[in-house]
């Protein structure tokens, strides 16, 4: 594989492996009333490639590197609760542990009002991987309200959290923990052909980025991710 990106960089990037070790159980209980699933997990990634932006190309181009091993290792947990169409409980979580094996030259910035400096040759070793947040979390419920001239309205909401994780394998740049609320009210006529439904995301109005970057010349690259929204979806079956 070569980075195609920049013209001035045709650098081969080995081929990423990735050797998953896996055992689970998925259940249903209580006359199908619960149903839990469980997996736990071990990654071993080897030439692991990573994405950095390039200070050569104008801190701009995008560019592809090996990060030369990793491991991750975990545990996934999901589960629904509901024995009948009125009352539906959804749970997730899972919590993991990742790190950097072996990455002797990864990308290290020292910060100035000036611009970004890169250092070359600065170790990664022992520390998480990028975007790998240690526990991830969703909780929802949906809540069917049957109406007297038939049809119904769904009443959902649900509630994210990701406890915060790094953007850069050298640490500097961190996530921090953040809760997504999330809701809707759908109404849904008696022969299930239209529905309409009131939505909204990030209800709390959480800010967190969508991109976090350190680039050479320019300073901090970061794109915000979306703010509070809400809207109107109608939907027709044809």
């Amino acid at each position: 594989q070569f980075n195609t990106s920049d013209s001035a960089d045709i650098t081969p990037v080995n081929p990423e492996t990735l050797t998953d070790y896996e055992i689970g159980l998925k259940t249903d209980l209580f006359d199908r009333t619960l149903r839990l699933n469980i997996a736990a997990y071990y990654y071993d990634f080897k030439n692991l490639q990573v994405q950095i932006l390039d200070p050569s190309g104008g801190g701009v181009a995008a560019v592809l590197r090996n990060a030369a091993s990793a491991r991750a290792y975990g545990l996934e947990a999901t589960g629904k609760v509901g024995g009948s169409d009125v009352l539906t409980i959804h749970l997730s979580g899972a919590s993991q542990d990742s790190k950097y094996k072996n990455f002797a030259d990864a990308p290290f910035y020292i910060f100035s009002s000036g611009g970004n400096t890169q250092i070359a040759g600065v170790s990664a070793t022992g520390n998480n991987l990028i975007r790998a947040p240690r526990f991830v979390g969703t909780a929802g419920a949906t809540y069917r309200l049957p109406l007297a001239g038939g049809g119904h309205l769904d009443l959902h909401g649900d509630i994210y959290y990701n406890d915060g994780f790094y953007w850069d394998p050298n640490q500097q740049f961190r996530q921090s923990s953040y809760m997504l609320v999330n809701g809707s009210i759908t109404y849904v006529e008696p022969d299930e052909r239209w529905s309409i439904q009131l939505w909204t995301t990030n209800l709390n109005n959480r800010h967190r980025f969508m991109e976090i970057a350190p680039t050479a010349p320019f300073g901090t690259y970061a794109i915000d991710d979306a703010p509070r929204m809400y809207g109107v979806t109608a939907t027709w079956k044809i």
